[in-house]
């Protein structure tokens, strides 16, 4: 998605208030990107057709963005109750938001927005959707569909939100069917690895 600047803020705000319900720790949002998609007043959403592929590509842009920028956070040891001091826990998660589109039998368009969350660190990784709006909203002229933009905040708000509250639920319980998954998934690799 090119020249839609307030994503950040949003996927923030979400974080924001689902890190509010544990009363533990802080959020920092960081697009990694190119710096000329910062620059362009031109807004282009690049729909991808059909949900397995917008889904192939935003996980073909996480495992980039991880290849590319991932680091192993350093473990904190400095941290000791009697200095007072807030421990700092580094944990970095990367998101990708892709618009899809998708028609039903009836040749009926409607956007769609399909949000994956990875943390290399914990191995764990989650999906949602967003909920539909209908495509030809998107042909409404730009200084007439302030409503739109309003719909489709709404929609990527509630799903980053979503995906957001699963993840921390997760971290926060151990959440044992997912770490039962990646167990599972480690021993699979092991074994083909063997063969």
């Amino acid at each position: 998605m090119v020249g839609y600047g307030g994503l950040e803020a949003l996927v923030y705000r979400a974080f924001a208030r689902v890190m509010e319900q544990t009363e533990s720790g802080h959020v920092v949002v960081r697009k990694v990107g190119d710096k000329e998609d910062e620059a362009a007043d031109k807004r282009e959403l690049n729909l991808c057709e059909g949900l397995r592929e917008g889904t192939k590509l935003a996980k073909a842009n996480l495992d980039y963005l991880i290849k590319t920028h991932y680091k192993v956070p350093e473990a904190q040891t400095q941290y000791t109750p009697q200095s007072g001091a807030v421990p700092v826990i580094n944990c970095p998660v990367y998101l990708a938001i892709q618009p899809v589109s998708l028609a039903d039998e009836e040749d009926v368009t409607q956007v769609i927005y399909v949000i994956l969350l990875i943390d290399p660190t914990h191995q764990l990784r989650f999906k949602t959707f967003s909920q539909a709006i209908p495509q030809p909203w998107l042909d409404i002229p730009y200084e007439e569909n302030e409503w739109v933009e309003d719909k489709m905040v709404d929609v990527i708000r509630m799903a980053v939100t979503t995906i957001a509250q699963d993840y921390v639920y997760t971290r926060m319980t151990g959440a044992p069917k997912e770490i039962t998954r990646v167990v599972a998934e480690r021993e699979a690799c092991q074994q083909q690895k063997e063969q």
